[in-house]
């Protein structure tokens, strides 16, 4: 059932990324692969957090951080920050969209996690986009970075949640 759920939750990511951006979701020299990558971390963090396999999500999240700091040196430094901080706002995302799931809300919480997405996005901005932002360009690389992130959290989020309609709450099960 854990598998059912992330793989719903990676397909929306990529799905609603496709609808959104088109083929360039499979381009990985362009933004929107990043429907792909953080979309299934995204998918994976609020499965593994949703089925109360905390532990797991940890493990993954400091996987994803090290395999950023390892490519780190390649890429820039960074790029390993960005990783850290990214991996580190998803895994408190998926506490958020847990916590709501045992509060009651059963349908809907993809609401919130694209924004909460879209804002860990918009914190990184300048991280991740120092070297191409210039005075000229800085509002509308911004603006792009946090509509990259809702559209990955609401894809992932959206389809965990259609998931859960039909393999049931993992909290009952």
């Amino acid at each position: 059932m854990t598998l059912i759920r992330f793989w719903s939750g990676f397909a929306g990511s990529v799905l609603l990324g496709l609808a959104v951006f088109g083929s360039a979701v499979f381009r990985p020299g362009y933004p929107a692969f990043e429907c792909v990558t953080v979309g299934a971390l995204v998918a994976a963090m609020l499965t593994l957090v949703r089925t109360s396999h905390r532990g797991q999500a940890i493990a993954l999240m400091l996987g994803y951080a090290g395999l950023r700091i390892v490519l780190g040196p390649i890429l820039l430094w960074t790029t390993a920050l960005s990783g850290i901080l990214l991996a580190l706002g998803i895994f408190g995302i998926a506490l958020v969209y847990d916590l709501l799931s045992r509060s009651g809300i059963r349908f809907g919480k993809f609401l919130l996690v694209g924004p909460l997405v879209g804002g860990v996005f918009l914190a990184l901005a300048p991280i991740t986009e120092h070297a191409a932002m210039n005075v000229f360009n800085a509002a509308s690389l911004i603006a792009f970075r946090f509509a990259l992130g809702v559209v990955i959290g609401e894809g992932a989020a959206l389809g965990i949640e259609l998931a859960e309609v039909f393999v049931g709450d993992p909290a009952v099960e």
